[in-house]
C-alpha cells in the first residue's frame, strides 16, 4: 500500500506546555510521557479495541493519531488555549511548567484549539533553564510567558 502524499511541505509548530523535573520535558496527561530530545514519536497505549480508520475493523493497535481515539502529541494555536488547560490543573501559572512551541508533523489532526500529531520536537522554550535548551536542541526565550506570548507566539 503507498504512503498518502503529505499536505505540507515543512514541520507545523503549536504551542504546548510541560512539567520540569530536573532535565526533562513531562507531560500532564497520559502517564507524563517524558518528551526525548530530538524527534518523538507517538504511540497508542489505549487497551479498548475502537474501529480502524481505515478498514473499520475493531482493533487496539492503529496509527497516532487517530480521529476515533485520544492518541498523539497535541499542541495549540493560540496562547489563551495553552492557558485554559494548564491555569485551571494547577490554579496559576506555575514556575515548574515550561511553556514552548514544537514542531510537528506526519500524520496530523486539525482541532478548533490545536492539533495532534504523530512525530514532535521541542522547537523553543521558555525558560531560564539554559541546560534544559541544550538537552533538547531548543531555541531559550528567557522571558515572562506574557513576553513569549507577545515576541513569539506572533510566529507561530
Amino acid at each position: 500500500m503507498s504512503q498518502p502524499v503529505p499536505d505540507y511541505f515543512q514541520a507545523l509548530m503549536g504551542l504546548r506546555a510541560w512539567s520540569q523535573v530536573r532535565l526533562e520535558l513531562h507531560a500532564f496527561a497520559r502517564g507524563g510521557f517524558i518528551w526525548l530530545p530530538g524527534t518523538n514519536e507517538a504511540v497508542c497505549n489505549r487497551t479498548t479495541r475502537v474501529a480502524c480508520e481505515h478498514c473499520g475493523k475493531e482493533t487496539v493497535s492503529h496509527p497516532c493519531p487517530d480521529r476515533f481515539c485520544g492518541c498523539g502529541f497535541y499542541s495549540f494555536k493560540k496562547p489563551h488555549q495553552l492557558l485554559e488547560q494548564t491555569v485551571p490543573t494547577f490554579g496559576k501559572v506555575n514556575p515548574w511548567v515550561v511553556y514552548g512551541v514544537i514542531k510537528f508533523w506526519g500524520r496530523c489532526i486539525e482541532h478548533r484549539s490545536g492539533w495532534r500529531a504523530q512525530f514532535a520536537s521541542v522547537a523553543l522554550l521558555c525558560t531560564t533553564d539554559k541546560a534544559l535548551c541544550e538537552r533538547y536542541g531548543a531555541e531559550q526565550f528567557a522571558g515572562t510567558f506574557q513576553e513569549f506570548c507577545q515576541e513569539v507566539v506572533g510566529d507561530v
